[in-house]
């Protein structure tokens, strides 16, 4: 898959690091050997934030020359309208069957080329990896923040700096309850990135932007 190769020569690697998510998003673009069909997934927060703008941004710029579609989740939706719904949340956090029909579908009658996913959690869940490794789909993943080694992504616990969780497991999460001020979120989103990190869900991952 070398279309995901930016030339890196002359001393290029640092510029692409230290780019913003937008030049990353044209550098693929630019490289891009041929037309590409790409399916862009994002599981949207309850607020309309930073990473939806991004995200936004970088379908614009790869539009001109692929082809974008979009599944999106939604955090609102997963908490539902009914008084039992949110019983349900946990669950389909940790594995959204809806989802995981959706994007057996997607994938088998439209055959795109690869998956641009900006993040899969709490609404979509590891299904979206899952999918992925057993369709054979490469996936470019977007860091927008630290959800895949923190449970609330921002290496922040309770206003102070903390990175105990990144190598180790998550309990320092379910103890200090630091997403969303809530022990039992905190310890049940650090099973869902311990189990995630114990199945290499990852290996499905061409490229990390």
């Amino acid at each position: 898959m070398e279309v995901f190769y930016p030339d890196l020569a002359g001393g290029k690697q640092n510029n692409f690091r230290h780019a913003s998510f937008f030049q990353r998003g044209l550098w693929i673009k630019m490289i891009s050997v041929r037309r590409l069909k790409i399916l862009q997934i994002l599981s949207q927060h309850l607020d309309y934030g930073g990473e939806e703008r991004i995200a936004v941004k970088i379908e614009d710029a790869l539009a001109e020359q692929h082809e974008l579609f979009r599944y999106m989740g939604s955090t609102r939706r997963l908490l539902g309208q009914t008084p039992l719904a949110p019983i349900l949340v946990p669950w389909r956090a940790w594995r959204n069957p809806q989802v995981l029909r959706d994007l057996e579908h997607e994938q088998r009658q439209n055959r795109y080329d690869l998956w641009l996913v900006h993040n899969a959690l709490p609404a979509l869940s590891p299904v979206v990896y899952e999918v992925a490794r057993r369709e054979r789909i490469p996936i470019i993943q977007y860091l927008h923040n630290y959800r895949l080694s923190c449970t609330n992504g921002f290496f922040l616990n309770h206003g102070k700096a903390c990175q105990r969780c990144a190598q180790g497991g998550f309990g320092p999460a379910w103890r200090t309850g630091c997403w969303r001020n809530s022990r039992l979120a905190s310890g049940w989103m650090g099973l869902i990135l311990q189990n995630m990190r114990r199945q290499d869900v990852f290996q499905t991952v061409r490229r990390w932007v």
